[in-house]
């Protein structure tokens, strides 16, 4: 967990034409429910890597035979013990953003850090925001199961506190009051995806920070390449790097004020410090990435095509459509939940594009349980023997990722 406190000292951002941040101290009641709720979770941890640590310790009832296939099962997960409220205090509309705009659409759960990810986020982006907040169940008896009511009211306050920072986001509100389930990563992004308020979307991770500026350059060159403005199958990449923590910093302390706002300025600050970046996990999953085609960005000025390899899971930007394949919501916690939903576009004929000039940035953390071996035995067979059969029925092609056997 990264650094919490009873007295919650957060970075509260104000943008000054879109790129310049101040920062200023919040300073919250003591019998506050956000702080309350927050002082709470110190111990539980409701982040993903919180929700492994879980996983790994639990006998699951669900495990799946590995003889079986189930030929009515589909990307939607039953969600009983699950309460939704859809554009819970959505914004107003924001003069010169329309259908045509692009929406960022991403899902968390709330302790110091995410807020902190959230502010990033927001100050970075001019668009639309669909953000799905998580409330989490605990069987153990920890005090996070709130209400929905007590939901709501921690969102109102976390609203009223940064009115101006985050008045592009719309919240979507999910509260699991009596299931015990690992982390619903891909539920989440679906209510976030189906309730975004454009027809592009960028679908991230919350952790992922876009460069100064990206929503206008993005949508700029998304209007200038007709593949893109016409077909409802192309998407294109923003290619993503990691920030490495200095011996004197800290995940809550490194802020996007420390990201740089352009190309130009990453790949000098880069120069400078070959320590400071690194494609985003180049030695943990290589292949995860790679077909970005680096060397070609860091060079060029124009969009280009790149091919779908299996694990590919970048970040991108495409059209909503009828073709658009829903998040496989069977695979919670970690593993496959979003290379399977790339693997699936990719056999329904999407093509892949790479911004030459968007990118994000991943300020690294402490990911608690390594993540270096292979997939939980559940979610293999969950991909193996549910979503694999589904794709091969669905589209008639083969693209099983053998890479865990």
């Amino acid at each position: 967990m990264g650094v919490l406190c009873r007295i919650l000292l957060v970075a509260v951002f104000s943008l000054l034409s879109n790129t310049l941040l101040v920062i200023s101290l919040w300073g919250i009641q003591q019998r506050s429910i956000l702080l309350q709720y927050l002082d709470i979770v110190t111990s539980f941890d409701c982040t993903a890597a919180g929700f492994q640590g879980m996983e790994q310790q639990r006998q699951f009832p669900h495990e799946i035979p590995t003889n079986i296939s189930d030929p009515n099962r589909t990307h939607y997960m039953d969600p009983w013990g699950l309460q939704v409220l859809h554009h819970y205090k959505s914004v107003f509309p924001i003069d010169g953003l329309t259908s045509e705009s692009i929406t960022l659409v991403s899902q968390m759960s709330l302790n110091d850090l995410r807020i902190q990810r959230l502010l990033d986020l927001a100050s970075r982006w001019s668009g639309y925001m669909s953000m799905t907040l998580y409330f989490p169940h605990s069987s153990a008896g920890e005090p996070t199961n709130l209400t929905m009511e007590e939901a709501m009211r921690v969102v109102d306050e976390l609203r009223a506190n940064f009115s101006s920072s985050l008045r592009n986001v719309d919240f979507h509100i999910v509260v699991n009051r009596q299931r015990d389930l690992d982390y619903p990563i891909n539920f989440l992004r679906n209510v976030a995806l189906n309730s975004a308020r454009t027809d592009f979307v960028l679908v991230l991770d919350a952790d992922f920070i876009p460069h100064a500026n990206a929503h206008d350059m993005l949508l700029k060159e998304i209007k200038a390449t007709p593949t893109l403005i016409n077909d409802t199958k192309a998407l294109l990449i923003l290619p993503a790097f990691e920030r490495f923590l200095m011996d004197n910093e800290t995940e809550t302390l490194v802020t996007a004020l420390d990201l740089p706002p352009t190309k130009e300025a990453f790949l000098e600050q880069w120069e400078q410090n070959h320590d400071l970046y690194d494609e985003f996990h180049r030695e943990r999953c290589g292949h995860c990435h790679r077909p970005t085609n680096f060397r070609l960005w860091y060079k060029t000025r124009e969009v280009y095509k790149v091919s779908y390899r299996v694990s590919f899971e970048p970040y991108f930007v495409l059209r909503k459509s009828p073709t658009l394949p829903p998040f496989w919501e069977h695979f919670t916690g970690f593993g496959k939940n979003k290379i399977s939903w790339i693997e699936e576009m990719a056999a329904a004929g999407y093509q892949f594009y790479v911004s030459p000039e968007s990118f994000l940035i991943h300020i690294n953390h402490d990911y608690g349980t390594d993540r270096s071996g292979r997939y939980p035995r559940h979610i293999l067979n969950e991909y193996r023997h549910f979503f694999q059969p589904y794709v091969i029925r669905r589209y008639g092609t083969h693209l099983y990722d053998s890479s865990d056997e």
